[in-house]
């Protein structure tokens, strides 16, 4: 193959792959302590819950960013949820509502007020990371809910190493078909 035939077949490739928008996973951990305090030292004091949001996977309530079949652990259910994020004039904050197979558990409903953990419309959430103290909506639990949002790490999907891979092969390629250079002195 001559550098020309490699060149085109790299632009190709750049072309073709990386034009599929991305997600966005934002990784939810939230810790409930009796008190409001700094968190015990304690982690048998707490209860936990931790989970990931896909951002583009929302649908849309009169007043709230909705988030269906959302996996992970909720105050020691493990399995699916539905959460909803509110907006500031919703009073902010949260709600999350395990959904078993039986279908969605209100009675182990968990709502938290405070300030709202995106901006933007309810239609299109931009979540935002940081740490943000809360409370139970109907003052059940006198404690205190500290939701850390992070931005998680995304894997890179398959057209990202098809391409790396096909850069690597590329660059290969060109460098054994090059003829070596001789200098002669006279």
């Amino acid at each position: 193959m001559n550098s020309t035939a490699l060149a085109l077949f790299g632009a190709a490739l750049a072309v073709c792959g990386g034009t599929a928008a991305q997600a966005t996973n934002f990784d939810f951990s939230i810790v409930y302590w009796e008190g409001t305090d700094s968190p015990p030292s304690d982690p048998a004091a707490t209860q936990t819950a931790h989970f990931i949001i896909d951002d583009t996977t929302v649908s849309t309530t009169s007043d709230a960013a909705r988030f269906f079949d959302v996996s992970g652990q909720f105050f020691g259910f493990n399995g699916n949820a539905i959460v909803d994020l509110y907006p500031d004039w919703a009073f902010g904050g949260l709600t999350i509502i395990p959904t078993p197979d039986t279908g969605p558990d209100y009675s182990h409903m968990s709502e938290l007020a405070g300030d709202a953990v995106f901006s933007g419309d309810v239609s299109a959430p931009h979540i935002l990371t940081g740490i943000y103290d809360m409370t139970d909506y109907e003052h059940v639990l006198p404690g205190t809910w500290r939701v850390t949002i992070t931005e998680a790490s995304p894997a890179p999907e398959p057209a990202s190493w098809a391409m790396m891979v096909g850069g690597f092969g590329l660059v290969g390629g060109a460098l054994r078909g090059r003829t070596k250079a001789t200098v002669r002195f006279v």
